[in-house]
């Protein structure tokens, strides 16, 4: 029986091994297989009363206390969570880097709960645009559900990998501090804000990102950084990393550049007529003093 309903021979069209549609919607076995495949293909939308799993007990104490939405110790009703737009569970932010200080900050809300070891549940948040986690003690973050967000906030964890290749809206990303050595940015094509710095990035492609103004991707490995396509940017710090070469002569609208700490031998300066700040010390010889007296 599938379904309670009895089976039936079907010269043309067989019905798929382990499909459980026709029991989920009560129909006949008049329903054919492409019918079929979509019903099983489509995403469930849960019900207000479903049980959302958040196991981490910080992550409960800080929808409890900041906002009023109850658990029962593991879970919590998925109607109550479903139409966040913003969240925030950070900490207060302490760097060791002067660079942020001309970061423009997001939000300013800060968490008072202890940090957050898991984010799990959170992908039950599918209307959330803003996403301000830094400061806890991620290992693992899944926003792939999250498909909505623009702006995500998730530096000093401790995370090795980041996913953002579903999250095509996204607009601001800030995961400094972390420990990735790679990070896909290629289908983010609204993105204007990329602050991945302190991490272990061994290369970094921004080609795809177009619109991008802002960049700041010092303290990783890289060896080697292509903006001839970003003709939008107007900062770009990339300190402290093994750069031999660096072009930015399509970069026009560049207003302040940090390089610094690089093995840079020599850079042309000569189209960026808007640069107001320049910083290259740290590279080898003295051919980039002349290069910062001009600002």
């Amino acid at each position: 029986l599938v379904g309670g309903i009895r089976k039936r021979r079907m010269k043309d069209k067989l019905i798929p091994k382990g499909s459980n549609a026709l029991a989920k919607v009560g129909k006949s076995l008049a329903i054919t297989n492409k019918l079929i495949k979509e019903i099983d293909s489509r995403e469930v939308v849960p019900a207000d009363d479903f049980r959302v799993p958040i196991p981490d007990e910080n992550f409960r104490k800080y929808l409890l206390v900041g906002h009023d939405i109850e658990n029962d110790g593991a879970t919590v009703a998925y109607g109550d969570v479903k139409n966040f737009i913003w969240f925030d569970c950070s900490h207060s932010l302490e760097s060791d880097t002067n660079e942020l200080s001309i970061l423009p900050r997001v939000h300013k809300r800060i968490a008072e709960e202890k940090a957050i070891k898991s984010l799990e549940g959170i992908q039950y948040f599918t209307a959330l645009e803003t996403l301000n986690c830094p400061n806890n003690q991620l290992t693992s973050l899944d926003v792939s559900k999250n498909t909505a967000l623009e702006v995500l906030e998730c530096g000093n964890n401790q995370l090795t990998s980041l996913d953002v290749t579903k999250n095509t809206a996204l607009q601001y990303l800030y995961c400094t501090g972390n420990q990735l050595t790679s990070l896909d940015m290629s289908p983010n094509t609204a993105l204007t804000l990329l602050v991945c710095f302190k991490n272990k990035l061994t290369s970094l492609d921004v080609s795809k990102n177009t619109a991008l103004t802002f960049l700041m991707c010092g303290k990783n490995n890289l060896t080697s950084l292509d903006m001839s396509p970003n003709t939008a940017l107007t900062l770009l710090c990339c300190s402290n990393n093994q750069l031999t070469s660096l072009d930015v002569t399509k970069n026009t609208a560049l207003k302040v550049l940090k390089c610094s700490k690089n093995q840079l031998t020599s850079l042309d300066l000569s189209n960026n007529h808007s640069l107001n700040k320049v910083v290259l010390r740290g590279n080898p010889g003295i051919w980039w003093e002349e290069l910062e007296r001009r600002e």
